[in-house]
């Protein structure tokens, strides 16, 4: 039972200092284009610009043109998936398992509260390559494919692990 505390913890704490970093970015920048007025981008780099996108669809700008029960909808989906990552660690006590979960929990819960404050998500970070611009992101959509690629790993050495005992 400690260890099962002990690693839900971990996640809560990974995942509260996930939507705290997220929503604490979002303003900042909020605030800057605010008082900015004119401008909606900030170029930093020749790669690297900071800009404001309310992204009112779901990745990469796909279904837009939803109205507020879609966002509705997907800002409880995401909270439904934050509160099913929390379970799994609970039933998987283990630290890569409370790693991923926070980050992906704390990234789902950080859009879940634009959509439900703002009713889009707030996008900020903008990477280029000469003309060709990856869609704008944040601080939660970093976790959650951080997250994502740790529950990956995780599964393969796993897996890995497990067919080398078994032979």
């Amino acid at each position: 039972m400690y260890r099962k505390l002990k690693a839900l913890s971990l996640a809560v704490l990974i995942a509260a200092a996930v939507l705290f970093l997220d929503q604490w970015t979002k303003h900042i920048v909020m605030d800057y284009f605010d008082r900015a007025l004119l401008s909606k981008e900030l170029y930093l780099t020749s790669w690297f610009n900071i800009c404001l996108v309310y992204n009112r669809g779901v990745s990469f700008g796909f279904l837009q043109n939803m109205h507020v029960e879609g966002s509705l909808a997907l800002a409880l989906l995401a909270i439904v998936a934050a509160v099913a990552f929390l379970v799994w660690v609970v039933c998987n006590p283990q630290a890569t398992v409370s790693l991923s979960a926070g980050l992906i929990a704390g990234g789902a819960v950080g859009n879940a509260v634009d959509r439900l404050s703002i009713g889009a998500v707030v996008d900020f970070i903008d990477w280029h390559v000469f003309e060709y611009h990856w869609p704008a992101f944040n601080i939660a959509d970093t976790s959650i494919c951080i997250g994502v690629a740790v529950v990956f790993l995780h599964t393969l050495i796993h897996n890995k692990c497990q067919s080398k005992t078994i032979l």
